[in-house]
């Protein structure tokens, strides 16, 4: 790619076109986010409202409202990509994150007023399919929909649910374009991508996960407002009640086609934003850049650092300090202790047939007929488990990193110094796991049918006694292929995570970039180890001879459809996240109050 093409800027309609472009790409599946966020019923799933309206109304039926879409990007859009496009530009490099997130969250508030009425329109021309056919509006287009409004209910309605598209903006605005710019930034910076097609697919990817997390209750009462009748709500806080009769998650309907599609629509929008920048974009007038990671010399001219360079700008006693080969399994055992619960309801909702049961009715049972101190049911064994297969996976990846041979492996080393470890961790930890699956399913069994051991020791030998030594390792091969994934995931994008936030020059060796890079890895490593994970745990909690093979077992997960492979994500991501962000903490605690300086 020529020089030319990656210092060219957009011009401050571009924005509004990319997006009107995506918009084209994704509208069936906005479409049915919309649909599914006004029906009350709760019942419906995304494939079968997609059934229903092809088979009563056709394809076509998908694209209603295109046109009101198109005009709600060429408004909105064009005005919150134009405001911080030119905004940016005007602030120059020095702005930092902050600066362009307060940049971004006034040019959402602006873009959301100003895409009101389009929105509204669209809403209501997407909701017309599942009305009767007596109640349609039946507008014609974008524009006969905002001539119609205005003139039977009057100017006022058209900027009807404008507080919370507004809101909604704001947000999303902040999640898809300075973190879309940030994630950029952190890429380029890391030396490993250009500017180019991947490092803006990774980018819009990252934001558009990042935005629909951030507006997704805000989107629902915007849905439910533009596409209410007049009168039929009082104001905002009376779309909060109603919607409030499902529950929490009554502010989360239509979650996943709302990433379905924000996440393509995102992606999609950066990918044309930034074609047409380096296609028919402007080069910026010749000026002197002084990135953050620049610092200045002697003299004051400014020279790029590499790594050697940063890494002593840090606090060195820290930098210089290593793990003992123990410390990780310290540091998991402690964060497993904090986050049982959570891996306790995990277990439960991967192992129960029932498909209508959530989160919280499942921790609602488990508090009422056994009491709060139920949800600690199997902590021994999960304190054990974490000091057995943690403190193997952490001693050898660790021991491995810091050998003669690790200092020079690169991330692929490391990736392979993290399987090695997980093969080993997964198998020695198996019997540990096999007991504290079994103690945390206790809880929801009948009291004659539970198994009722005292605590980890004793469940190994009962289980060696019982059922034989072999039993101890039902279900291992599971165990260890989800744990060299989990380690992989986990200490290797860790690592990753960490010295790129170094290399940025915004970070240092604190709890801050712990927190940051411990997150990223939890995220990575529930992703990855899912499918695996469920599996394993109904391995581990069969009776002898209920399952005569992996296969079968499959068989039996697969009643439930793919999802049922992914039973028990949500509980164990919200456990995941918060125990490998703990790991990391008390780990890099450890580390700098207790660990070894490194041979000079």
């Amino acid at each position: 790619m020529s020089d030319d093409k990656k210092k060219r800027v957009s011009y401050w309609y571009f924005g509004g076109l990319a997006s009107a472009g995506a918009a084209c790409c994704t509208h069936p599946l906005d479409l049915l986010k919309v649909t599914l966020q006004t029906q009350q019923e709760g019942k419906i799933s995304l494939l079968q409202l997609t059934g229903k309206v092809v088979r009563t109304q056709g394809v076509l039926a998908l694209y209603n409202g295109l046109s009101a879409s198109l005009l709600r990007q060429l408004t909105y859009s064009t005005t919150r990509f134009g405001i911080y496009e030119v905004g940016k530009q005007a602030m120059g490099n020095d702005s930092g994150f902050l600066g362009k997130a307060a940049l971004a969250g006034a040019a959402g508030a602006a873009g959301g007023f100003v895409g009101t009425p389009a929105d509204m329109v669209n809403v209501r021309m997407q909701n017309d399919i599942k009305l009767p056919v007596e109640q349609r509006r039946n507008y014609k287009n974008a524009v006969d929909g905002l001539f119609r409004v205005y003139r039977e209910e009057g100017f006022a309605r058209l900027f009807s649910g404008a507080s919370t598209a507004t809101s909604r903006a704001v947000f999303m605005t902040i999640g898809q374009l300075s973190f879309y710019d940030l994630v950029k930034d952190l890429l380029l910076q890391s030396g490993h991508f250009g500017d180019n097609l991947t490092t803006h697919f990774l980018s819009s990817l990252t934001a558009g996960a990042i935005a629909t997390t951030l507006t997704q209750p805000l989107d629902v009462l915007k849905t439910r407002a533009m596409n209410a009748k007049p009168g039929e709500f009082s104001g905002v806080w009376d779309i909060v009640r109603f919607t409030a009769r499902l529950g929490p998650l009554g502010f989360f309907k239509g979650y996943v086609p709302a990433f379905v599609r924000l996440g393509p629509h995102t992606i999609l929008t950066f990918v044309f934003l930034e074609q047409l920048r380096m296609n028919f974009g402007y080069l910026k007038p010749t000026r002197i850049l002084r990135p953050c990671y620049l610092r200045p010399q002697a003299t004051g001219s400014a020279k790029r650092s590499s790594n050697s360079e940063i890494q002593p700008q840090m606090e060195s006693k820290r930098l210089e300090k290593t793990s003992r080969w123990y410390f990780g399994g310290l540091a998991s055992a402690g964060a497993a202790y904090c986050t049982h619960p959570l891996d306790l309801l995990k277990v439960l909702y991967q192992t129960d047939i029932r498909t209508n049961l959530s989160m919280v009715q499942l921790s609602r049972e488990i508090i009422r007929d056994d009491g709060v101190t139920a949800l600690y049911n199997g902590v021994t064994a999960a304190v054990l488990r974490q000091l057995t297969y943690s403190t193997t996976r952490f001693a050898i990846y660790e021991i491995g990193k810091q050998s003669e041979y690790g200092k020079d492996s690169g991330f692929l080393g490391r990736i392979m110094m993290a399987a090695i470890g997980g093969t080993v961790g997964g198998f020695v930890g198996s019997p540990a796991d096999l007991i504290n699956v079994r103690m945390q399913n206790d809880v929801k069994l009948p009291p004659e049918k539970r198994r009722n051991y005292k605590n980890a020791l004793d469940g190994i030998v009962r289980v060696w006694r019982e059922e034989g030594f072999r039993r101890l390792f039902a279900g291992a091969s599971s165990a260890t292929a989800r744990s060299v994934f989990m380690t992989i995931g986990q200490l290797t994008f860790y690592d990753q995570a960490k010295y790129t936030l170094f290399e940025t020059g915004h970070f240092t060796d604190n709890i801050g970039t712990h927190f940051l890079a411990s997150v990223i890895a939890g995220g990575i490593a529930t992703t990855m180890t899912q499918p695996i994970d469920v599996v394993k745990t109904v391995m581990m909690n069969a009776k002898p001879g209920e399952f005569s093979s992996i296969g079968a077992i499959l068989r039996h997960i697969s009643r439930l459809g793919p999802v049922g492979f992914f039973k028990g994500f949500v509980p164990r991501f919200i456990r995941l996240g918060p125990h490998t962000v703990l790991t990391f903490i008390f780990l890099e605690q450890l580390r700098i109050n207790f660990g070894v300086l490194k041979a000079q």
